[in-house]
């Protein structure tokens, strides 16, 4: 299969093989992948028009939306970098961000801010809005303006720029806290994103019949990366979630995927206790199926050397018929693994796994952007951390976990977290070293982090 040498290009290739599946859900209203593709040319095109060009900085401050992504893959498309700002923060701290960053183009769909940025600072040359709920904001841009501006271009896409968007060329600005508490900004590169996606693919593979639903912020990079820049590589489709509670959504949708944060999962195992407890009989039998379920697990975590007795694999059998199955409905009935960018409990871990519902918490460097290990288990104890491809690491004689993977520069990294390597090369992560160098799980490699 071609690999593609930039994120406009993998979807590129993702719009030749399917460009009938259906790419984008929202709301009730769905794109398919040649939609999603005519709609980011127009808005590349008028962005080019509004003079954004390759380097420009555009920020997008926005909820969860069809046109964040779009927007995103149209930035991208013409060698620009995208700027993601939490769509929760002030308009001071949008304003000090977009200075930090050169932001010259500012997208803009907050529901926090119905004016919008009132006073932007003097480098933000053009604002866009980029849904219709806030209202109409004064001095910005209306969002189908923006893509008549694209649409009267009368260009071929042969002249489209974004076959010369270089691995090299950075694609993102995501903000960090530094050593000293001072919010730096780290930008990362197709490259380095093309790296991070081939790493989670290697771990957690996709397909297209995949139909994944992401409840978290499109601001963090951990839902950018998995939440719709891996399933569309594949093909897949994804449901963008709205301000309904998760078990509803859940039923509704009937996701195989699910990409959300450590607040929604404790929300499903209390909405799922919540129903367990509904009535006597409900709770006899999953008590009887967790016991049943701890010793199956119990097995498996002694490793492939030894069998499981046929006695527990039957009774794991019977947990799911008693118990687990209807939990399952709970959830939709087809969702088999839950991605976190942040760190779970062993509670959540031992729940879930339990009932046949992996969760699955990427770990990476703020510095770097990208994920070096992921923590993915079935087991009631969490399980240790899996490596990436490529990712080398080492123990510091103080215990400090050093890494070093292509998607950063040359030399070991320190993390400043403890660690000690497993007999199979897995990552035990056993807490921080005192020291002002900072890492954070990849759910953390948002602005909102720097407040």
């Amino acid at each position: 299969m071609l690999k593609p040498h930039n994120l406009v290009e993998m979807l590129a290739l993702a719009v030749k093989r399917h460009p009938d599946q259906i790419a984008l859900r929202h709301h009730g209203q769905a794109l398919t992948y040649q939609k999603c593709w005519n709609t980011v040319r127009d808005i590349a095109f008028g962005l080019e028009r509004l003079g954004v060009r390759q380097g420009t900085k555009v920020a997008l401050i926005a909820e969860n939306h069809p046109r964040w992504i779009l927007c995103d893959f149209a930035i991208m498309s013409l060698g620009s970098v995208t700027v993601p700002l939490p769509p929760e923060a002030s308009e001071q701290e949008w304003n000090e961000w977009l200075q930090l960053t050169e932001a010259e183009v500012v997208i803009i769909g907050s529901t926090h801010a119905p004016e919008g940025l009132t006073h932007p600072p003097q480098n933000v040359r053009h604002i866009i809005q980029l849904t219709e709920n806030p209202p109409t904001l004064q001095k910005a841009l209306r969002f189908d303006t923006l893509i008549q501006l694209g649409q009267t271009i009368a260009l071929e896409e042969l002249d489209w720029a974004y076959p010369a968007v270089q691995p090299s060329d950075p694609a993102t600005i995501q903000l960090v806290n530094g050593a000293n508490g001072e919010t730096q900004v780290v930008a990362l590169t197709h490259a380095q994103l093309l790296y991070s996606l081939d790493g989670i693919a290697y771990l957690h593979p996709q397909q297209q019949q995949d139909d994944l639903l992401v409840h978290s912020s499109f601001a963090q990079l951990h839902a950018r990366l998995t939440g719709y820049l891996m399933p569309l590589s594949h093909g897949a489709t994804v449901t963008i979630a709205d301000g309904e509670p998760i078990i509803a959504q859940l039923q509704q949708h009937k996701p195989t995927l699910l990409v959300t944060d450590s607040t929604s999962i404790t929300q499903m195992k209390q909405q799922l206790w919540e129903h367990i407890q509904g009535a006597l009989w409900r709770k006899l039998a999953f008590n009887h199926a967790m016991r049943l379920a701890a010793k199956y697990h119990q097995y498996r975590r002694a490793g492939r050397d030894t069998p499981i007795p046929s006695r527990w694999r039957f009774g794991y059998a019977w947990a799911h018929l008693l118990s687990f199955s209807s939990l399952h409905q709970q959830l939709g009935g087809r969702l088999r693994l839950v991605i976190s960018g942040d760190r779970l409990t062993p509670a959540l871990h031992e729940f879930f796994g339990h009932l046949g519902v992996p969760l699955a918490t990427l770990y990476g460097i703020a510095e770097t952007g990208c994920p070096i290990a992921c923590q993915y288990s079935y087991q009631s104890d969490p399980a240790p951390y899996q490596l990436l491809p490529q990712v080398e690491t080492r123990i510091s004689p103080d215990g400090e976990l050093l890494v070093k993977h292509p998607g950063m520069g040359a030399g070991w990294l320190h993390t400043g977290d403890l660690a000690a390597k497993g007999s199979g090369g897995q990552l035990h992560l056993q807490g921080r070293k005192p020291t002002p160098q900072e890492t954070k799980p990849l759910a953390a490699l948002s602005q909102s982090s720097n407040k």
